[in-house]
């Protein structure tokens, strides 16, 4: 990679750090400050404690960017696919936005398919496990990457722009039907007009049952919502199985189903910005956080 960029006319001067040493690190930037930080980030909580340091130990510098790098699994999981992978991307994109919100530069950007979840161990799992007719083609891949050069404009585009978040891959509609019923997706022709598409405009019901509610009625009725549309986005059947104290992102909400959570809400007159569903990763706290009379 040195050499690449070195061709490209860049001055490289490769360091060998450990992210996660502070000191080390903190010496290092201090030693050649930066002008731009760009982190490739692994789900694993190792690498989220480094881009915790990362961002610590630069915090004082007049960066022009701060980008942080990851597959797509935040954004481009299927809802209740993820896992701990998810939480960990969620838990890197909300440093991300709390940066933007101090009116820090810095970006997410997120390329390519969810990764690939560890091989299992063959030695122990070989008497297990029968492999596969070799005639059997494999499924195809909802999600896949885009040539590079796509993440390259991307990272472009949200230069000239006020974007915080980007996401960059080549979606299959045909094989990924839990696409179909995202709202963020609909205006797209590949997923346009499907059957399965929530309904547009506000819950009527819903908001004048909220409205002559009285305070606990309310709190209750919220949660219901919150927990009913929550497993919709998630596919867990029934809704009052997802318990009010579950950690959503644990669960493999990805940052864009919390996008697509947020923007359902809305459309059913509840003013639940994504923000909140960051903040408050549970269906309870979700519900408390929405004290805004409808």
């Amino acid at each position: 990679m040195c050499k690449e960029l070195a061709d490209r006319g860049v001055d490289v001067t490769p360091a060998r750090v450990d992210p996660g040493d502070r000191d080390a690190l903190a010496r290092l930037v201090r030693e050649t400050p930066p002008t731009a930080v760009v982190h490739a980030a692994d789900p694993a909580g190792s690498r989220i404690a480094q881009a915790a340091v990362v961002e610590e130990v630069s915090a004082h510098l007049a960066l022009s960017a701060f980008v942080v790098c990851a597959s797509g699994a935040g954004v481009l999981a299927e809802p209740g696919s993820g896992g701990d992978t998810v939480a960990a991307h969620a838990r890197l994109e909300a440093l991300v936005r709390r940066r933007r919100e101090r009116g820090a530069p810095a970006l997410w950007l997120e390329f390519g398919a969810p990764a690939p979840a560890p091989a299992p161990d063959t030695a122990a799992t070989a008497a297990a496990v029968t492999p596969e007719p070799a005639e059997v083609p494999a499924p195809a891949a909802a999600v896949t990457a885009p040539p590079l050069d796509m993440a390259v404009e991307a990272l472009a585009l949200a230069s000239r722009t006020d974007l915080w978040s980007v996401s960059v891959a080549e979606l299959d509609p045909a094989a990924a039907p839990w696409l179909r019923s995202l709202r963020l997706l609909r205006e797209l022709p590949e997923f346009a007009g499907t059957a399965d598409a929530p309904a547009d405009g506000p819950d009527r019901t819903l908001l004048d049952r909220l409205a002559d509610a009285d305070p606990d009625e309310r709190a209750a009725l919220l949660l219901r919502t919150v927990r009913t549309q929550a497993a919709d986005v998630l596919g867990v059947a029934p809704a009052d199985s997802l318990a009010p104290d579950a950690d959503l992102f644990a669960l493999g909400l990805s940052s864009f189903a919390a996008l697509e959570l947020s923007t359902r809400m809305r459309a059913a007159g509840l003013d639940v910005s994504p923000s909140q569903v960051f903040d408050h990763p549970t269906p309870a706290r979700l519900a408390a956080s929405m004290g805004q009379e409808p």
